[in-house]
């Protein structure tokens, strides 16, 4: 009976993807285990020793600078990573590590980083036994549930065309470019379109948007708490909640555009 079920459910993905452009087997906003117990039907096993998790870099001294900027009796040097309070002295942001349950906060290579531990991907090792026109199959999970598809297929120009119009009669969209996305109520497509290759990520608009805020709300912790050590070194208060106005307003925001305009991890 098991042999039977796993044959059905075999025949059914080889199917799924012409018909779909995407695997119905896996569903936006499922648990972690859920996707764990359907990948095992295809001897396919997540190694949670193999997981990633999001990490982005930070531009701290872009807000550091607007805390102190006015003060003439503090030097900031964003190349040596360090606040100076005279020739001599100086606090050194690179000795700086934050190891918390949802996130930590490093330096490495001249930047530094936030690593969010609730966002973390898994890369089929094996997706050419779920189907095999696969070639990759990433997926990504917030607080254990799925929110973004990632594959590549290789297909004939006939499937990819088949693909293309299955879209168009779903959505009522058209994809003619190498590169095209659009949104539905729930999900954010991306389609990238070769010789005989396809490139789709699905995304879900709600658990994005659960993390974009997590983002928001852990970049404030951190800034909080490197503000308390400074303030314990400098034995000066500064206020924090002035700095992440002025952020939440994005004055920071054509800077940050350019800093994170090659950041496509989400």
């Amino acid at each position: 009976m098991r042999l039977l079920f796993m044959i059905f459910i075999f025949i059914l993905s080889l199917n799924s993807f012409a018909e779909q452009g995407y695997f119905k087997e896996f569903n936006l906003g499922e648990s972690f285990d859920n996707i764990k117990n359907k990948l095992l039907l295809y001897k396919i096993i997540i190694d949670k020793e193999s997981v990633t998790s999001f990490k982005m870099d930070v531009p701290l001294f872009l807000y550091l600078k607007m805390v102190i900027e006015n003060n003439d009796a503090i030097y900031i040097d964003p190349d040596e990573k360090r606040i100076y309070l005279d020739d001599s002295t100086f606090f050194d942001f690179q000795d700086i590590i934050i190891d918390e349950k949802d996130y930590s906060f490093y330096s490495k290579d001249n930047l530094f980083y936030i690593n969010f531990k609730s966002v973390q991907s898994y890369s089929i090792s094996e997706p050419k036994r779920i189907n095999p026109v696969l070639r990759d199959l990433k997926l990504k999970f917030f607080k254990n549930f799925l929110y973004c598809i990632e594959y590549k297929a290789e297909l004939e120009n006939y499937e990819i065309n088949r693909v293309i119009n299955n879209y168009k009669i779903k959505y009522g969209v058209t994809i003619d470019k190498p590169i095209n996305k659009f949104e539905t109520d729930t999900t954010i497509f991306f389609v990238e379109l070769s010789e005989k290759k396809i490139k789709i990520i699905l995304t879900d608009k709600k658990i994005l948007s659960q993390i974009e805020s997590t983002i928001n709300d852990i970049t404030k912790k951190v800034i909080v708490q490197i503000t308390k050590i400074i303030e314990k070194y400098l034995e000066k208060s500064i206020n924090i909640d002035k700095l992440w106005l002025q952020y939440k307003k994005n004055i920071l925001k054509k800077s940050l555009e350019v800093l994170y305009s090659n950041i496509d991890e989400l």
